[in-house]
């Protein structure tokens, strides 16, 4: 019986495609063999040199690749002169596993050649590219190169792949400049992008990094929301410019309000502790903006003459008082919200290593919203400590709020009316001297006025009678309201506790 054993070995290939060639400009390559770019025409990759090598066409990774078995060397023929003068840069990708020196030859007419060499490794897919200077040093004329030759160590016997096998320069970066997309607010028009300056004339394409804020179709531009985007500009190739690109940060804000709140306050300022309002005087040395790590921006606008608030990206944002706040005797805290999308607005009170609570407003988007929120609402906090406090918005992080009029307040005394003691003006006779009037007993400290129903039988000067004829007449004592500082009184006193009263006799 014969036993027979057949032994084979596999020879190990590329899996993966060579590294992809950068885009450049048709202008900037001359390209021998490569799926990346347009090859010359004609080119024999095998022509019959009295070589060992096998050439054979194979895919690596999907992509088509030379291979070399037997490899001891290889001409490649181009079917008419390469015009290399322009290029500064031979490419070439070689895989292998056994060949330890790849010597790579330029050959004008007449047989010029001229070799640099280089050195693989086994690890993958080698890249190289090689100064043309080295062969044109050496005598090679770049622009009139008629053939390739390809030299393996060991010679014979090692297997090759390559790709992406050609000449090229490396192309200039274009100068882009002036590029600017101007802020616009939500409700803006589309509008058409200025294109940047550029030493390249390749053509510009635009993108959009954020299309909630905006979408680009052209040159045109549409404003989607409030926000940022990054908009890029992207030249293409051109001539000895390779692309290139620029960028502008575009902002989209929410309109601010043209009106103040529409009901300015009118309290009497012995009434309020005021913290931020153009009505009063505010505590001095709140700081509006320490740093609590929030992602807030706080700034300070005028509209229609009057200063309020305004927070943009708001999440959340701290307001530390310089001393703390005595609140226990008010009653009250008021403030005026314009936003154009928070739909809830967290309002803190802090004492300071105590604790805090919130009492959550939800404004409309459709003007000045006004709120009196009863200090009942805060039962967790001691009034007479306050220290800070916060600002929360939702959307968290993105709500932009207007803020005016914030103070604590509490309402006047009832009023009441004064009790007088009796009023007796004294009978006289025809001929009697003027007299002065007695005031009647007042609780009340205002002063009195006086008055005659009947000038005939008396007139009143001041506090002087002085009689004119027989008869009757009324007198009458108005007392005036005590003497009041506020400036918001009309037929009633805000700051002291009494009608404006009246007796007679």
């Amino acid at each position: 019986m014969l036993l027979f054993s057949l032994l084979a070995f596999a020879q190990n290939v590329p899996t993966a495609s060579a590294p992809t060639p950068p885009s450049r400009n048709a202008s900037s390559v001359v390209s021998v063999f490569s799926d990346a770019y347009t090859d010359l025409a004609g080119t024999n990759f095998a022509p019959w040199w009295w070589q060992s090598t096998v050439v054979s066409d194979e895919t690596a990774g999907g992509n088509a690749v030379k291979k070399l078995s037997n490899f001891n060397y290889i001409g490649v023929e181009f079917a008419n002169p390469v015009n290399a003068s322009l290029m500064t840069k031979l490419h070439l990708d070689l895989w292998t596993e056994n060949c330890t020196a790849f010597e790579v030859f330029l050959i004008n007419p007449g047989g010029l050649e001229r070799k640099v060499t280089v050195n693989p490794t086994a690890a993958g897919w080698n890249s190289y590219d090689i100064d043309l200077s080295a062969f044109s040093s050496q005598g090679v004329a770049l622009n009139n190169i008629i053939q390739f030759k390809f030299v393996s160590t060991p010679f014979g016997g090692t297997t090759v792949y390559y790709d992406n096998v050609y000449f090229y320069t490396p192309a200039v970066l274009p100068t882009i400049t002036g590029f600017v997309v101007p802020s616009k607010l939500v409700g803006a028009a589309p509008f058409t992008i200025t294109p940047p300056t550029s030493n390249s004339a390749g053509a510009f394409t635009y993108t959009s990094s954020n299309p909630a804020v905006a979408t680009i179709s052209g040159t045109t531009v549409t404003v989607v929301g409030a926000g940022t985007s990054i908009i890029t500009a992207n030249q293409a190739a051109d001539g000895s410019f390779s692309a290139g690109n620029a960028t502008s940060v575009f902002t989209v804000s929410y309109p601010a309000p043209t009106l103040s709140p529409a009901t300015p306050p009118a309290r009497s300022s012995d009434l309020v502790i005021s913290l931020f309002s153009n009505a009063y005087t505010n505590l001095a040395g709140t700081d509006w903006f320490p740093n609590w790590g929030q992602s807030t921006s706080v700034a300070d606008i005028t509209v229609a003459g009057n200063t309020i608030k305004r927070y943009t990206n708001l999440n959340y944002q701290g307001v530390q008082f310089a001393s703390p706040i005595n609140a226990s005797g008010m009653t009250n805290l008021h403030v005026d919200i314009y936003t154009p999308n928070c739909t809830a607005f967290k309002l803190f009170l802090i004492n300071a290593g105590i604790g805090e609570q919130a009492v959550t407003l939800t404004p409309t988007l459709a003007g000045w919203n006004s709120y009196d929120i009863n200090l009942a609402q805060f039962p967790a906090v001691a009034l007479n400590n306050i220290g800070q406090f916060k600002l929360e918005g939702t959307p968290f992080g993105s709500s932009v709020v207007y803020l005016d009029n914030l103070y604590f307040w509490k309402e006047s005394a009832a009023l009441v009316d004064p009790t007088f003691g009796a009023f007796v003006v004294p009978s006289k006779v025809v001929g009697d001297a003027p007299f002065s009037i007695t005031p009647p007993v007042s609780n009340s400290t205002g002063g009195f006025i006086y008055s005659s129903s009947n000038p005939a039988v008396a007139s009143v000067s001041g506090n002087t009678i002085t009689i004119m004829g027989a008869g009757t007449a009324i007198i009458k004592a108005t007392q005036r309201k005590q003497k009041c500082k506020c400036q918001f009184c009309s037929n009633q006193c805000k700051r002291c506790a009494y009608h404006c009263c009246s007796n007679t006799s």
